[in-house]
């Protein structure tokens, strides 16, 4: 080309018409890209749901960093900001979510360093992804160390192995090794609890044995100062019966006694009405 051709007023018009149509090219292209975006916030945000400031949706970072493990092109930033739009309705988010990366992929136009850059960006995120992902499946398999794990923290646990499946058997095989794990902290748990109902029930059986220990204390002791008054008591009546055999002999000995002195004065009674019959009398009586 030459001179004259280059700084020529058709060329130089035809040039400024050209970068005139790239520009509304380019812009043309950037509101298609906008569009896009709108219509699927449009599209995937529910009819009737306002969101209000006031009262925004608290989003926790275990489910956070779920999300971004599914989808690591996107910041937290973003994923927070849709799961405060969608509140409770994760699959609603999720289907939002993976319309923006689709919709990002297919308006994407950077430089060749800036590509790179995102891989470089996208590969170390996917190494984060399967290192967090990884942690997770260890602390499935270990078992023990899932005993002091809250409710959020076990759908975290759920969540990240879901995600991190590779495959239906893998996903098998990871919500296998969770379930174990959860079966082995409720064990403790329950181990725990019965194990304290059970100090507690030995504890009630030693009290009660030992206020049975006291009333058998007691109970010795009465019957010990009564076998005491019993044996006192017996030794009196030993020694009333020995008293009462000598008042019986001295009875006895007595009756004998008055017995014969019974007859002496019937044998003298009778002599001397003898003696007054015969005609013996003014004699001396003594002399009879």
């Amino acid at each position: 080309m030459s001179v004259a051709t280059q700084h020529s007023p058709f060329a130089v018009g035809s040039k400024r018409l050209y970068e005139s149509e790239e520009n509304e090219d380019h812009l043309q292209r950037l509101d298609s890209t906008a569009g896009i975006h709108k219509r699927y916030r449009q599209r995937g945000s529910p009819p009737h749901r306002c969101v209000d400031t006031a009262h925004a949706y608290s989003v926790g970072q275990a489910t956070v960093n779920a999300l971004r493990g599914l989808f690591p092109e996107m910041s937290d930033k973003v994923i927070a900001e849709v799961l405060v739009e969608y509140g409770d309705n994760i699959d609603a988010a999720i289907k939002h979510l993976t319309s923006l990366r689709l919709s990002t992929a297919s308006s994407s136009t950077g430089t060749p360093e800036q590509q790179a850059a995102a891989a470089a960006g996208a590969t170390d995120q996917q190494q984060q992804r399967q290192q967090q992902q990884a942690e997770p499946a260890t602390e499935a398999s270990e078992g023990p160390s899932g005993a002091g794990r809250s409710a959020e923290e076990w759908v975290a646990l759920v969540v990240h192995e879901m995600a991190a499946a590779k495959d239906m058997a893998d996903a098998r095989a990871r919500a296998s090794k969770v379930l174990q794990a959860f079966e082995h902290a409720a064990l403790q748990h329950a181990k725990q609890q019965g194990s304290g109902a059970e100090a507690e029930r030995l504890r009630l059986q030693l009290a009660e044995a030992q206020r049975e220990g006291q009333l058998l204390k007691r109970a010795v002791a009465i019957q010990n100062l009564r076998m005491q008054e019993l044996s006192g008591k017996e030794a009196e009546v030993v020694q009333l019966r020995q008293m009462l055999e000598g008042y019986q002999q001295k009875v006895h000995a007595l009756e004998v006694q008055n017995y014969s002195l019974a007859l002496h004065l019937k044998q003298a009674t009778d002599s001397k009405d003898a003696m007054q019959s015969s005609g013996f009398r003014g004699g001396n009586p003594d002399i009879f």
